[in-house]
C-alpha cells in the first residue's frame, strides 16, 4: 500500500469515528450562548443602573468607559465602588 491510501485510509476512519461519537455529544452553543446572553444582560444592567458621570471641566456627559473627555480632552477620574 502507498502513503496516500494510509492517510484516505485513516481519514475515512476519523470521520467515520466523528459520526458515529456525534450523537453522543451535547448539543452545540447551548449552554455556551445562555450563558454569554445572562453575562451581557448583567453588564447592560449595571451600566442602566450606574449614576450618569460628567466632565468636571467641561460638563459634558460622560460614557461608562470613558477615560477621557470627547470635548475637552480632559482625563476622567476613576469612580471608587
Amino acid at each position: 500500500m502507498s502513503g496516500g491510501s494510509l492517510l484516505v485510509g485513516a481519514a475515512l476512519a476519523l470521520v467515520s469515528a466523528a459520526f458515529v461519537a456525534r450523537p453522543f455529544r451535547p448539543p452545540r452553543g447551548n449552554d455556551l450562548d445562555s450563558t454569554i446572553q445572562r453575562w451581557v444582560s448583567q453588564v447592560r444592567s449595571a451600566r442602566s443602573t450606574a449614576e450618569p458621570r460628567y466632565c468636571r471641566q467641561c460638563g459634558q456627559a460622560l460614557d461608562a468607559d470613558d477615560r477621557f473627555c470627547s470635548a475637552c480632552g480632559t482625563p476622567v477620574k476613576e469612580r471608587n465602588p
